[in-house]
């Protein structure tokens, strides 16, 4: 308020002028308590006191009315810019508040239909903020609603004008689009008044000319309950909207009504916010740990227009389906801009063809312009990098969401593969400031262990969630509540009285789906009727004893009272799981010449309620009816009462019914669900087929554990064939496939894949298939199993082979293996030859990606490999520059897993030139990015090695050491073996700075067993200085054993050309000698080596080079140096 005054001063003022008020308004009036001084606002009233009073009593309508005019309106201090800063800070807040407020009311107001109040309320906000569209959105939408299209169109028009007059600027797509819905005439009608048919586009108004049938058409389900969860969702769910995206879990067993929450809690929140987008993916028990993605691809099929089958079927209701639709063309827009390797992975381009088409309604600019872009994006590759797929998903999901809030619902997520998982992990660290709300609903005891006992990969991910977000369980089960149980009862008129009520709720305890089949159980045995009018009353002579106490006995006695027909239709249709194709059950039951399924079919669904329709599926031979048992306990049911001859015999009609109907590309997608049929039937030879196409699929998708998962089932199906050379050239491709799904999943049986592979290539295979297991050999047996010895031996054969067969992409990644290979051993004037010829034979616009090496760019990968490869060799300033070179071409190249690999690079690069705190940087940059695209499993331990090795010499000692630890554990995991001694010598070079240099030689001695035999040399030099120094460090020092460990690693670095490590070596003899004494001995060693840098003077080592000549010979250590501009 002073600011031209002194402190002392302007405490004077603040009290003279605090004096004056209390005079003139009451001494009372004016409060201070500590630092801060008040109004006493029960005495005198202000507007913005009582603004802040309603609005934390949520009396928003008061609020509102109440708003505070401009804040402290025509009063200023010019002479101070902090005050001026804070009234117009303070006056943004104010006016922000009172939008929010607004636009709550507005929403509101439009659920409840209040069309006066809403127009009312869309009117206010546009005044205060006339540029903000999505004000204008809403007003729009609410004149449509309440029958003015006419001034919705004018209101719409008018904005855009003020757009590009005042501001130069073009309105989002979503308002042009939504005025000419209107003006074709469609907008303004209710749901029941739309024609199907009838206008396209961005109205909302559906283009298929279809309408669901009687038996499918989306009924409302009757809800009772569940308030306090409903609410607790709703809160989540405004957070959402506020920019505040998160996740929610409702969980509990089956038969415990967490659909039914999901589905009524969806659709009330439709009600309430108009412009909310809500899809729903399901897992599939039967398919769903193999098929990869299925739930996230179902939900992106639904946000990018694929609602006809659904509507069709009754599955979707009207409104949503108008919503998902016109949801259209900004869906298609973010994954064009954000997702393009999503098509032809998780979309069809031909469908997405269709959709534009029906859409746009024909040759229209915006149509023949996405067309353009639809046929631009390339076929994706055979095998995908996860890393890309996951950050594209996420990318195009936040750019929807920018426009329209977005609720997924992720079904049965206990079925999930661990791609799904994964990706689902990848979102949930990317929701912050997003409207996404993710809902997963799974079983708890089925999400506890995974395939063959192993841990769910749900379970780490649970967890996750939990600490992320906090308490975001509900979870469904046993309840004391008495009044979830009336809720259930008097979803139906009824008389039925407390003594009723209580001895049903101790008999289910509060579980929904007992609940309700117990009811239904007593009116179908009479024990319930109906009086004249309408209601349920209670028959006199009910007994609670003879009613089934368990939801399988109610589902049994169920069951069994169908007719025959029935019964033997369900048992076929639980053979496909608790999702099935009417066709192909019908298809099924016509071979036994038993009734025709469609009749039966909607009986089930229709009279029984058993079934219901999900949608309608597109094959090559027309369209197949999709349906979902009401619960998945009734298809188990009546799986198990199946023989085992009438299951082999109804899985392999399934099978055939479906290979008929998935012919040509269609044959992929449905891969795992017809290999399963064949596989139950007992057809070897046809389950082979398709376990092969599922694997192949699997890998497109960079799905590489289920992958692996459906190869090895394939490789199971091919030994039960006659044996041959035809079953072996069968067998060598799929060893070949599962030896890549292995590598890239980390997981077990590489070594035993790879040898077989070997052994069957040389015997039946030809040299690209050699050479395919040669490279798969080396990565899998030789490198990350630390035989480097036997690794030089395999990369230079396949280098050899490659040469012969004149394709530049194997030998791009033939130099590839024998540069790292010659890394290894420490040969590394070799390595720089073939990583400087691997950079000039690879040209990424006519090699692309070759096929044994998908997941990085060669060049990059080259030059990074130079960098590295020239600061072992004594030039640390080039490797500096080509290893931000290789970091600035991933950018550009938009390549994740590129530009993770030489980020890593970079890292490692600042902490061999002893750059502590750039290294930390770069490499906590590195983790973030690898957690973003679910590779921290193969990054976290590099990078926690070289972290903490940095904490360690910075001092953090005792957490560096944990980071150490932890990293080492990590490739103990993973099973990685390369560079053992080295991350074992740092994290011994951290211990002797803790005190410990014991334990660090005890570790260190341990880890170089076999180093000799395993030839893992790249670091050796290093080492053993680090060796040299413990011995130093111990409490009974072994200066012998020292100055033997320093001048050995002097004689490798030398043999190796390493000048780098050389320095560094003669660095540590020099002074060690300079302390026995022998400084002639000392400058010798050191003048040797440091004379022949020309580069790197800046660098700690070379610094602590020139610190020690000076001391020894102050002339040689006075010598000019050249510096980086000179050689450059």
């Amino acid at each position: 308020l002073w600011p031209e005054r002194s402190s002392e001063s302007a405490r004077h003022s603040l009290s003279d002028a605090v004096y004056r008020l209390r005079k003139a308004l009451g001494r009372d009036c004016i409060v201070s308590n500590g630092d801060s001084i008040h109004i006493n606002t029960e005495i005198i009233r202000t507007d913005l006191a009582s603004f802040d009073h309603a609005l934390r009593d949520r009396d928003l309508a008061l609020a509102v009315s109440l708003r505070p005019r401009p804040f402290m309106d025509g009063f200023h201090l010019p002479e101070s810019q902090a005050f001026e800063d804070w009234r117009a800070a303070e006056a943004r807040r104010l006016d922000e508040l009172v939008e929010e407020a607004l636009e709550e009311l507005a929403r509101v107001a439009y659920g409840a239909e209040d069309w006066k109040s809403a127009i009312n309320y869309w009117a206010r906000l546009s005044d205060m903020d006339p540029y903000n569209t999505r004000y204008c959105m809403g007003w729009v939408d609410t004149l449509e609603a309440s029958g003015d299209p006419g001034n919705a169109i004018r209101l719409g028009e008018d904005h855009i004008e003020l757009l590009r007059d005042d501001l130069g600027a073009e309105p989002p797509s979503d308002l042009p689009f939504r005025l000419d819905a209107l003006r074709l005439g469609a907008g303004g009608k209710k749901d029941g008044d739309v024609s199907i048919g009838g206008a396209r586009g961005a109205d909302g108004g559906l283009p298929f000319g279809v309408r669901p049938s009687a038996a499918g058409a989306f009924r409302h389900q009757a809800f009772g309950g569940r308030q306090e969860e409903l609410d607790r969702l709703r809160g989540f769910l405004e957070g959402t909207m506020e920019g505040r995206g998160g996740v929610a879990l409702i969980t509990g067993e089956a038969g415990t009504g967490k659909t039914a929450l999901a589905t009524e809690f969806s659709r009330r929140m439709e009600v309430f916010y108009p412009n909310l987008v809500v899809a729903t993916g399901h897992g599939n028990a039967h398919t769903g740990s193999g098929d990869p993605y299925l739930l996230f691809r179902e939900v992106l099929c639904l946000l990018t227009g694929d609602v006809e089958e659904g509507y069709a079927a009754g599955s979707i209701s009207l409104d949503r389906a108008k919503r998902l639709w016109a949801l259209f063309p900004v869906s298609v827009g973010a994954l064009l801009a954000r997702g393009p390797d999503l098509i032809d992975t998780f979309l069809d381009r031909r469908r997405l063809r269709g959709h534009q088409l029906d859409f746009f309604g024909g040759a229209t600019p915006e149509s023949n312009g996405l067309r353009a872009d639809l046929a631009e994006i390339t076929t994706a590759s055979k095998r995908a990098a996860q890393p890309a797929l996951l950050m594209q998903f996420g990318a195009t999901l936040r750019a929807i969401s920018k426009t329209h809030p977005l609720l997924l619902i992720l079904d049965d997520l206990q079925w999930a593969d661990s791609s799904s998982v994964n990706l689902l992990s990848h979102l949930a660290r990317h929701l912050e400031g997003t409207r996404i709300l993710i809902l997963c609903l799974f079983r708890p005891s089925e999400a506890a262990v995974g395939l063959e006992g192993a841990r769910h990969p749900l379970d780490p991910v649970v967890n996750e969630l939990k600490r992320t977000f906090g308490d975001i369980e509900l979870h469904l089960g046993e309840t004391t509540d008495r009044g979830f149980v009336d809720s259930i009862v008097d979803l139906q008129p009824n008389t039925l009285q407390r003594e009723f009520r209580d001895r049903l709720f101790d008999l289910t305890r509060g579980h929904a789906l007992l609940t309700v089949e117990l009811i239904q159980a007593m009116q179908d045995r009479g024990a319930l009727l109906k009086d004249k009018e309408g209601r349920w009353v209670e028959r006199g002579d009910l007994s609670w004893d003879v009613l089934p106490a368990r939801v399988e006995a109610v589902i049994s006695e169920r069951l069994r009272r169908l007719p025959d027909r029935l019964r033997r239709a369900l048992r076929v249709a639980s053979a496909s799981g608790e999702f099935f194709s009417g066709e192909a059950v019908e298809a099924v039951i016509a071979e036994g010449g038993e009734d025709p399924f469609p009749s039966a079919v909607e009986e089930l669904e229709r009279v029984h309620h058993l079934i219901h329709g999900r949608g309608i599926r597109r094959s090559t031979r027309g369209s197949q009816s999709v349906y979902r048992f009401r619960h998945i306990l009734f298809q188990r049911y009546a799986y198990k009462a199946m023989g085992e001859e009438e299951r082999i015999r109804t899985h392999r009609f399934l099978g055939l019914a479906l290979e008929e109907f998935h012919r040509g590309k269609d044959r992929e997608e449905h891969s795992l669900e017809i290999a399963r049929h064949f596989q139950e039937a007992g057809l070897p030879e046809k389950a082979l087929e398709y376990w092969e196409l599922a694997g192949i699929r699997a890998q497109a998708l960079g799905a590489y554990p289920e992958s692996a998962q459906h190869l090895a089932a394939a490789l199971e199906s091919l030994l039960l064939l006659p044996p041959g050379r035809e079953r072996d050239l069968r067998e060598l491709d799929l060893q070949i496939e599962l030896g890549f799904s292995l590598m890239y999943s980390a997981g077990a049986g590489q070594e035993e894949t790879c040898l077989r592979a070997l052994e069957l290539s040389r015997r039946v295979g030809s040299s690209d298939q050699l050479f395919a297991v040669l490279a798969q050999e080396y990565w899998t047996f030789c490198h990350y199993g630390g035989d480097h010895r036997k690794g030089r031996r395999v990369a230079e054969a396949v280098l050899s082979l490659a040469r012969t067969l004149d394709d530049v992409g194997l030998l791009s990644h033939a130099l590839e293996v024998a540069g790292c290979a010659a890394h290894m051993v420490g040969d590394f004037p070799s390595a720089l030859v073939r990583y400087h010829e691997m950079a000039v034979v690879y040209d990424p616009e006519v090699h692309g990606h070759d096929r044994y090496s998908i997941s990085h760019d060669p060049r990059c990968s080259a030059i990074a490999n130079i960098g590295s490869t020239l600061w072992a060799l004594g030039f640390p300033d080039q490797a500096l520059i080509l290893g931000r070179e290789a970091v600035t071409k991933a950018r550009q190249l938009e390549n994740p897993s590129t530009l993770l690999m030489v980020t890593m690079f970079l890292g490692f690069l600042h902490a061999w030139r002893m750059e502590f705190e750039e290294a930390r940087t770069v490499l906590a940059d590195l983790r973030e990015r690898s957690w973003e695209v679910g590779a921290e499993l193969y990054y976290d331990p590099f990078i926690l090695t070289f972290s903490g090795w940095c904490q360690a010499r910075q001092g953090e000692i005792v957490a560096g050491i944990q980071d150490l630890e932890k990293g080492l554990m990590g490739h103990r995991e993973i099973g990685w073996s390369p560079w053992l001694p080295y991350r074992t010598a740092l994290l011994a070079d951290a211990l002797r700075l803790a005190g410990q240099p014991e334990e660090g030689l005890k570790i260190l001695e341990s880890a170089q067993e076999g180093v000799e035999s395993r030839e893992d040399l790249y670091h050796e030099s290093d080492v053993l200085r680090i060796k040299g120094e413990l011995l130093l460090a111990l409490s009974s020092p072994d200066p012998i054993g020292a100055e033997a460990a320093f001048r050995e690693a002097l004689t490798v670095a030398r043999r190796q050309g390493a000048r780098s490590y050389e320095l560094r070596a003669a660095c540590s003899l020099a002074e060690f000698l300079i302390r026995q004494d022998r400084k002639a001995e000392a400058e010798t060693d050191l003048w040797g080596v440091h004379v022949w840098f020309t580069e790197g003077f800046d660098t700690p080592d070379l610094k602590r080079a020139g610190v020690l000549l000076k001391e020894l010979d102050p002339v040689k250590g006075a010598r000019p140096l050249l510096r980086p501009d000179d050689w450059a």
